[in-house]
């Protein structure tokens, strides 16, 4: 057999196995069943860096400041990114943490403390604040107190220069 009646020959055999091809009775018809499973679920959205960082933002306006690293939106995120949309968020509302409003509750600590210190202590507080400003007299506030921002003990001269002095 030469070379190219052998390639024919393999070629017929391969297109009648492929082709399903045979002499073994009635024409077969090969009939598929329909699917009866459902289809393969959709792959969910990708998220990106953006949505990662809106869902950072809805949560920080919802006063919900939680770690969502494991959230969908965010869980493609290195830790880089990650820190990266945190800090975006928080560099968005740097005005809002910075302006430090007092609560009902502070100015009841502060009025305890007021009445606490005597009269000389208070006046001179209120000589202070008068000469150098509530600013002045409440970054000394804040310094002479541990764990309280610069902000808190500003508002807290305020206050006193507002309603005690």
């Amino acid at each position: 057999m030469d070379t190219r009646t052998a390639v024919a020959t393999i070629a017929a055999i391969l297109l009648s196995t492929l082709a399903g091809c045979g002499n073994d009775g009635p024409d077969k018809t090969t009939i598929l069943p329909l699917r009866t499973t459902s289809p393969a679920p959709m792959p969910s959205p990708v998220h990106d860096f953006e949505d990662c960082q809106a869902l950072l933002d809805r949560a920080y306006q919802a006063d919900d400041v939680r770690d969502v690293s494991g959230e969908p939106e965010c869980e493609a995120l290195t830790a880089a990114e990650y820190r990266e949309a945190v800090a975006a968020v928080l560099t968005e509302h740097k005005d809002e943490i910075l302006a430090y409003e007092p609560t009902h509750t502070d100015k009841a600590v502060w009025d305890v403390a007021w009445e606490a210190i005597g009269p000389a202590q208070r006046k001179r507080i209120c000589r202070e604040i008068e000469a150098t400003g509530a600013e002045a007299v409440g970054v000394d506030l804040a310094d002479g107190s541990a764990g309280r921002g610069e902000n808190e003990g500003i508002a807290q001269a305020e206050y006193y220069e507002n309603e005690k002095c």
